[in-house]
């Protein structure tokens, strides 16, 4: 892609009977030289035709050219040479070109990546039995696209998936997982690697009553428990070894920790009962005592 003294810029889509139509231009072009396409922030970047000074303008607004920040000398200055974006890497690659009456055979790179330590934070990682959850955030990376790379103890990092800031945040969700294994993560923008965070996924929760309060009780009793599926859960009050019943059925709950308060609607005789919580064909029971 080239530019020059027309300052003029023009689109061809690419389908069947495509159509070359102007784009419009803000301000003065930089001198003439070549372009290469930025993908991870829809720009083009240019570079004067001795290699000098790069250019940029953003192909979503009517902003002008604009002088790209460097801090390294540039190549020497040549004509002819050869312009390519390295999307893995988030650079321009410079190849050859010629100096006075010498052919090169040299390669430069221009990284655009800004994304540092500093700039690019965990701000979340958390995991149930099934799913892990990240997010990353950084004050210069909207928009921009991070790999998100995984392993375990057992083995090495692999990519699992491409990931687009909004609002600055990078934010995944991991359901390929076993419950009680230990998984490190790590995001990859160009040529920045964030530091590795290790997450203990836990264990499926099983079908168990996790405690009743208070006991003794003047009444009514707070009952926690887990399931390990999503349903509909009964409590049953026994008062053996007569057959005295309170019961409280079909409260559809979650997967995971659950509280319910039981026997608030029933006046309970001082006596010692047997609670019983079922879900499907799950059964477990607790001893609770109700005094006046």
């Amino acid at each position: 892609m080239g530019f020059g003294d027309a300052n003029s810029r023009w689109e061809l889509p690419l389908a069947a009977d495509g159509v070359w139509s102007p784009l419009a231009s803000i301000g003065p072009a930089p001198p003439t030289g070549n372009a290469v396409y930025d993908p991870l922030r829809d720009r083009l970047v240019g570079f004067d035709a001795y290699l000098q000074i790069p250019w940029s303008m953003a192909l979503d607004s009517d902003a002008p050219w604009e002088p790209v920040p460097t801090s390294a000398s540039p190549p020497s200055s040549r004509y002819g040479a050869a312009i390519a974006y390295d999307t893995d890497h988030d650079r321009a690659l410079v190849f050859a070109g010629a100096v006075g009456g010498a052919f090169m055979n040299d390669a430069w790179a221009l990284s655009f990546d800004t994304v540092t330590a500093t700039e690019l934070s965990l701000v979340r990682a958390d995991a149930t039995s099934d799913r892990v959850s990240l997010s990353w955030y950084g004050s210069s990376v909207s928009g921009q696209t991070a790999s998100l790379y995984r392993r375990t103890e057992q083995e090495d990092w692999s990519k699992r998936a491409d990931l687009v800031a909004i609002d600055g945040t990078f934010t995944a969700e991991d359901r390929d997982i076993r419950p009680g294994q230990r998984y490190a993560y790590r995001l990859q923008i160009g040529s920045y690697t964030s530091p590795t965070t290790w997450i203990d996924v836990p264990n499926a929760p099983r079908f168990e009553i996790l405690g009743v309060s208070p006991n003794p009780s003047h009444g009514a009793l707070r009952v926690s428990y887990s399931l390990p599926t999503r349903g509909a859960v009964a409590f049953e009050l026994l008062r053996p070894p007569r057959p005295v019943r309170h019961a409280t059925g079909g409260r559809e709950r979650r997967r995971g920790l659950a509280r319910d308060a039981v026997g608030a609607n029933h006046s309970l005789t001082p006596a010692v009962y047997m609670l019983r919580v079922t879900q499907g064909s799950n059964r477990r029971t607790a001893r609770v005592v109700v005094t006046e």
